[in-house]
């Protein structure tokens, strides 16, 4: 008779981006479409996940996989749902990015990320273990508050950004700011605003953010996380907008955006005054604003479509 076909079939490799595409390794062009899409998500870490081999043994380590540099920028990701053996979607890709970082998980070449199996079971109790927390292998409420706090701190900013200037002028100088806030932010917002507030923090030495890596003077990032909440906290204790108790304590509501919004404007008066029009050296550090202004854009739309994509996911879950 027709087949039978009860048992579940085994996955087939795929290699899942921030975007939420999918590509099969088995599918014809696969090389070229990975090609491509890594290039365009500057991905440089060993692809990783789906396969029988870390659903059926659990291991998913191969000997032979060839050592690729893990170096890449690990994306700065809140997580924001439970997750355990069995699941899938571009958290559990970033979860296991993160502990690969960490040294717990090795994913063989080829292998696409995006699958919970017991690989990344066993890397998130080492992991678990490791901070202090119970090693469950599975990621609840404080794992997940861990891994969140950890990300305003510990992910390290992409290399293509120098530190010094062609001219040699370090980037702990004045940070010229930018922009206006126009919404409410607090704990786990994401966007290029997100990144323009922990610039006019890290303006002030009395509510700097973090003194190095991410988050730090140069190395903003469009998360807000646990330090940015503090860094707030300090502004407005410093200029008499909130303190400890009141309401919106740590979040960026009207009188913390007005006053910030009011920095920018005063920051923005004093470098349009101190570059004359005519000057050969300033285009430097306008132009290399803009390129941080339209990457953190541009993130923050990559995070807006992992959330859609999570959101529609667990509609079509039963």
């Amino acid at each position: 008779g027709g087949g039978g076909g009860g048992g579940a079939a085994a996955p087939r490799a795929q290699k899942i981006y921030p975007d939420g595409t999918k590509v099969y390794l088995d599918e014809p062009g696969a090389q070229q479409k990975i090609a491509e899409l890594d290039k365009k998500f500057n991905v440089t870490v060993v692809a990783s996940a789906v396969t029988s081999a870390e659903v059926k043994a659990g291991t998913g380590v191969s000997p032979t996989a060839p050592s690729v540099s893990s170096t890449a920028s690990v994306k700065i990701y809140s997580f924001t749902r439970p997750l355990k053996l069995g699941s899938e979607g571009s958290d559990v890709v970033a979860l296991q990015t993160l502990l690969e970082s960490k040294g717990l998980l090795k994913i063989p070449a080829g292998i696409a990320k995006g699958y919970f199996g017991s690989a990344t079971r066993k890397a998130l109790m080492d992991y678990q273990k490791n901070v202090g927390l119970e090693a469950v292998g599975t990621l609840g409420p404080k794992t997940r508050a861990k891994l969140n706090l950890e990300g305003d701190a510990s992910v390290s900013s992409t290399p293509s950004q120098p530190s010094t200037s062609s001219t040699g002028v370090s980037t702990t100088a004045q940070v010229s700011l930018s922009g206006k806030l126009s919404r409410p932010l607090k704990k786990g917002s994401t966007g290029a605003d997100v990144k323009l507030v922990q610039q006019v923090l890290n303006s002030d030495p009395d509510t700097v953010i973090v003194e190095s890596g991410a988050g730090s003077l140069g190395n903003e990032t469009t998360l807000f996380g646990s330090l940015t909440v503090k860094a707030i906290q300090k502004f407005q204790e410093k200029h008499g907008i909130a303190k400890p108790g009141d309401d919106g304590y740590g979040n960026l509501g009207p009188m913390t955006r007005a006053k910030m919004n009011a920095i920018i404007q005063a920051s923005g008066e004093t470098t349009a005054t101190e570059a004359a029009p005519g000057t050969e050296s300033t285009p430097v550090s306008a132009s290399s604003d803009v390129n941080a202004s339209a990457k953190a854009e541009l993130q923050a739309k990559i995070d807006a479509t992992i959330a859609e994509i999570k959101r529609l996911q667990s509609e079509l879950k039963p």
